[in-house]
């Protein structure tokens, strides 16, 4: 019983980093939470903010330092594959479907966008810390360069 529940939280606490079929099942907002505090990241707040650029659900956590992450959660896996699929690569320009219409939009990004797929959501950190950086990395995989 033991080793079940140590591999069960082996492999939730890898799974956003391990492949896309497992990645479906993953909460990642909680995993990312989690890594933040295991690093010892001081989070000020949590809120819901509009789906201003992508269509999941956008929840933005800032971090001491003045620093913030968005998290869009989605509930269906096509609208985050179509979301994550419209992301180019540098990340200025992010090309939605609407119902039957692509909808392209550039923005001007104050620093380098930076986005992760992890479990059921698209992160997006716009900034330089390299740290941060690599911290997300290392629990999603990168959607642009």
């Amino acid at each position: 019983m033991r080793v079940t529940c140590f591999i069960l939280i082996l492999v939730l606490l890898t799974a956003c980093s391990t492949g896309e079929n497992v990645q479906e099942f993953v909460d990642g907002y909680d995993v990312l939470l989690k890594e933040l505090q295991t690093k010892e990241y001081q989070i000020i707040e949590e809120v819901q903010a509009n789906n201003d650029v992508l269509r999941g659900n956008n929840r933005v956590i800032h971090l001491k330092g003045d620093i913030m992450i968005n998290v869009y959660t989605y509930d269906e896996n096509n609208t985050l594959k179509e979301d994550k699929a419209g992301i180019i690569d540098d990340g200025f320009t992010i090309s939605i479907k609407d119902d039957e219409n692509n909808i392209s939009a550039h923005y001007s990004w104050v620093s380098t966008p930076h986005f992760f797929h992890c479990g059921d959501s698209i992160i997006l950190y716009v900034g330089t810390d390299t740290d941060l950086i690599n911290l997300i990395d290392d629990i999603g995989d990168q959607i642009n360069n």
